[in-house]
């Protein structure tokens, strides 16, 4: 073994003490200047972006802003699709991003199945979501939503208050997440779309607009601030929501609904498109005594429908008791009243809520049996917001009611109460079908609802 000489030992020392004094990188600390440029946007890089509107690059620039810190994409390399919608899913993305970045990491993670999970796992595990919040990830997001997930994206004292807000046109303190909502005016981050700071919570947030929140979220720069805010109606941030009315359309969930009746602080919804295609029943004879209560599209709305509202929402729709009469021209049971959060018109409330020409009996006949067909059919006449099984796009097709059609031709049932395999149905002229058609035919669904107003 070789014995160190003193020149050995010397240099030896010397070499530590040189590494002693070489800087070791830290974790970066939580920090709003961990925002950074990570690449550049030129004007007309997106095909679709008017730079010369509130989101372009000689106005606010918040889509070249999103874009050059890495947290929004666009739809293509030419396009960004700035009046399209976002989905909850890359909302929650967006705000883990800005939460991971802000506390010194990357934004970047390995992505699983589903491709949000990841994100889905972190905001939850960081308090930014809770479990089971939303029920369904790939819907559009709204408004009130994207508030709620940003406003818990980075700590309270990143958003401190910096304007005044007295009261706001459509947000009461019982709005759902009308306290981030109010976070987010009272930071600067969110202004409303007019003099009166109309915020619209009900709405699907577009991308523009995600990309003018984030913009703000990491920028305070961009905020705006001394500013106060007093609703000329008086609903304001404390107030009540005022009743809708009758015949005008409102978003709820993200979807547009038709407001039917208005009583004792509740409005009666249905959707103004058909939103999809189901059976009515999904085996022609796979219940003998076939009803309402019994039917697997009343399960499926008062199921997996019903679930993808986000829990606050789903808090605000009435149980209601429906009341399922026989059919009146044929006499064929209705089934026992029910309990449902989500139903169908009857064949009576479609009468009462678009026209009643006193014809419910049926006053013309076609080979589907009795229909009405009046000066109220136009009205019924309901568009697809989805693709027909039949007719594509945008078509008015025919769609349930959940009233029972004519009497089923079989000898194998009791004839003292009469049950039927057939449903009432509009057809795509607005004709009420009384007699109905097979409860297994793919028909339009138009959900309907009773949602409490805020008080």
């Amino acid at each position: 073994m070789k014995k160190l000489t003193k020149k050995t030992l010397i240099m030896a020392l010397a070499l530590a003490l040189c590494l002693m004094l070489v800087p070791i990188p830290l974790p970066a600390a939580a920090s709003m200047s961990n925002f950074s440029r990570t690449r550049s946007y030129s004007s007309g890089q997106f095909t679709d972006v008017n730079e010369n509107q509130w989101y372009g690059n000689n106005q606010q620039k918040v889509i070249a802003t999103a874009f050059e810190h890495g947290l929004m994409n666009g739809t293509s390399a030419a396009a960004f699709n700035p009046m399209g919608s976002i989905t909850v899913a890359e909302v929650v993305t967006l705000a883990v991003r800005v939460n991971n970045i802000y506390g010194g990491g990357s934004g970047e993670f390995a992505q699983g199945s589903p491709w949000y999970q990841v994100y889905v796992d972190y905001a939850v595990a960081n308090g930014i979501i809770a479990d089971g919040d939303f029920g369904s990830y790939a819907r559009a997001a709204t408004r009130a939503e994207m508030a709620y997930v940003f406003a818990k994206s980075m700590p309270s004292e990143q958003f401190a208050p910096q304007n005044t807000v007295n009261s706001l046109p459509d947000v009461s303190g019982s709005t759902s997440y009308s306290e981030s909502i109010l976070t987010l005016y009272l930071a600067g981050i969110v202004t409303g779309s007019d003099s009166s700071g109309t915020f619209n919570p009900g709405s699907n947030i577009t991308r523009a607009e995600a990309a003018a929140i984030i913009s703000r979220v990491i920028l305070p720069e961009m905020r705006t601030s001394g500013r106060t805010y007093n609703s000329p109606s008086g609903g304001g941030a404390h107030g009540g929501e005022a009743a809708p009315e009758i015949g005008s359309i409102r978003v709820f969930g993200g979807i547009e609904w038709r407001v039917l009746d208005v009583q004792d602080g509740k409005v009666l919804l249905i959707s103004d498109k058909v939103l999809e295609f189901r059976r009515y029943n999904e085996n022609y004879n796979d219940v003998e005594r076939l009803t309402w209560e019994t039917c697997t599209l009343r399960a499926y709305l008062n199921g997996v429908f019903y679930d993808k509202f986000s829990a606050a929402d789903r808090d605000r729709i009435a149980e209601t008791r429906v009341v399922n009469d026989d059919n009146p021209k044929h006499g064929t049971a209705g089934g026992n009243d029910t309990t449902d959060r989500i139903f169908l018109l009857s064949l009576e409330e479609v009468v009462r809520y678009f026209g009643d020409s006193g014809k419910l009996g049926g006053n013309q006949q076609s080979g589907y049996g009795e229909y009405i067909d009046d000066q109220y059919s136009e009205a019924r006449i309901a568009y697809s917001a989805v693709e027909s099984p039949w007719d594509g796009m945008g078509r008015a097709p025919w769609w349930w009611l959940r009233s029972p059609g004519r009497e089923s031709n079989t000898s194998s049932w009791s004839r003292s109460t009469r049950y039927s395999h057939n449903a009432a149905f509009v057809s795509s002229g607005g004709w009420v079908y009384v007699s109905g058609g097979n409860v297994d035919g793919n028909y339009g669904v138009r959900p309907a609802l009773w949602l409490n107003l805020e008080s």
